[in-house]
């Protein structure tokens, strides 16, 4: 049952990843509004943030659906461990975006 949780957090994890990553693209190539200022004007900015918040509100929205949510220091773990998994998926999303943007230039 737990293998079970820890996929359905991963695959909810990754899609929130590119999720983030497609929003990213829209919000600061394809619709321009009138915020020009970091990190609105910055594509790989904008989509960390999108993806902290969005990983922000995944942990918090999975985490009751959890087996043993009534314990404490588990429900703890999973919600930091998944909210650190979506600050580090939006520092994997950053750096593969200006990486990926100074190879090509």
């Amino acid at each position: 049952m737990e293998a079970l949780y820890l996929i359905i957090a991963t695959a909810l994890a990754v899609f929130n990843a590119f999720l983030a990553y497609v929003l990213g693209w829209l919000f600061t190539e394809v619709v321009r509004h009138p915020l020009q200022f970091k990190p609105f004007n910055c594509r790989g900015c904008l989509t960390f943030w999108i993806n902290v918040l969005l990983g922000v509100a995944l942990a918090l929205t999975i985490t009751p659906l959890h087996p043993y949510a009534e314990y404490v220091q588990i429900r703890t773990t999973v919600l930091y461990g998944l909210i650190g998994v979506s600050v580090l998926t939006g520092l994997i999303n950053f750096l593969y975006i200006k990486l990926k943007f100074r190879i090509y230039e």
